[in-house]
């Protein structure tokens, strides 16, 4: 049996007459893309929170999305990456004693694209032992007094085999609530510099020079409490009764100190007052104050009043 002929057409389309896609709007919590057209090409897509480099064919695009950070590329199927880098950050790095920060951490991969990592699913914990803990949330938590700032305070965090390190400071808020030298009104940095961190002969009444200035007096006048030598001193001119007025002389004179010559009648706390004096005489190291005032009583009592701010 003869068949029929067969016509075959043939549709071609040339460059010239591109096909052309359309998209519809697209939505979410976090993003909104409007109705857009692909051409062969790709074009970009964006809105507050969300960038999209789209493409048809074999040209690679990029999505990124500011919240949570998250970049995505074309041509890793399925998102598939290793993990390279573990990021670790707090807020603040410098913690006053007692005092809390919140740790945070994100992953770099092999593509270069990043990702926020829950701080639960991260293994927290404090390199530098003693001074903080962390809890399975990544909020840190200053536990000890410290005699002065310490920097360098680390805690660590792992997730998947990967390692991230974070550096704090624990801020000296409270100057004299550090071990032995606790609440003894001397700051603990200067003891703790001077005698060691816990050493019994640093506190504020004891003399371990064995000079008769505790260590109160000579933090104040600004001698060594370690050197019997070093020592504040006063002394008197002794002229009689109704006669010139004395003079008097101590030494050392530290910086960031003030003194007064003060006198009284008595030995009564309530009763000492500036003495009048004439001019001082300061040669930096030593100085000496002539009074202007006579001894009428038939005692005067002097004393020179050092105060460290």
């Amino acid at each position: 049996m003869k068949l029929p002929p067969v016509s075959l057409i043939l549709l071609c389309l040339g460059a010239a007459s591109p096909v052309l896609l359309r998209a519809g709007e697209r939505s979410s919590a976090t993003y909104s893309i409007v109705a857009d057209t692909f051409d062969s090409g790709g074009k970009r897509a964006s809105s507050g929170n969300y960038t999209s480099d789209q493409s048809v064919g074999g040209i690679g695009g990029v999505s990124t999305a500011a919240a949570p950070a998250l970049t995505v590329k074309s041509g890793y199927t399925g998102q598939l990456y290793d993990l390279t880098t573990l990021n670790v950050t707090a807020s603040p790095v410098v913690v006053p004693e007692g005092g809390t920060s919140q740790l945070s951490a994100n992953v770099v991969m092999d593509d270069a694209t990043t990702a926020t990592v829950s701080t639960s699913a991260v293994v927290w914990n404090p390199v530098t032992s003693g001074v903080v803990t962390v809890n399975t949330a990544g909020l840190v938590t200053s536990t000890a007094a410290v005699a002065a700032d310490k920097p360098g305070v680390v805690v660590r965090g792992t997730y998947q085999n990967k390692v991230g390190d974070v550096v704090l400071t624990i801020s000296d808020t409270n100057k004299d609530n550090f071990g032995v030298y606790a609440a003894d009104g001397l700051p603990d940095d200067w003891q703790a510099s001077t005698f060691g961190t816990s050493n019994a002969q640093g506190v504020a009444s004891a003399d371990p020079d064995g000079d008769g200035a505790n260590n109160q007096l000579e933090y104040v006048t600004g001698t060594s409490p370690t050197l019997g030598s070093d020592r504040f001193r006063v002394n008197i001119s002794q002229p009689g009764k109704g006669t010139t007025p004395p003079s008097i002389s101590f030494s050392p004179i530290v910086s960031g100190r003030t003194y007064t010559v003060e006198m009284s009648d008595t030995m009564s706390a309530s009763t000492w007052t500036t003495a009048p004096s004439g001019t001082i005489n300061d040669n930096g190291t030593l100085r000496t104050v002539p009074l202007t005032t006579n001894a009428t009583a038939d005692k005067k009592f002097f004393r020179v009043k050092v105060v460290k701010p």
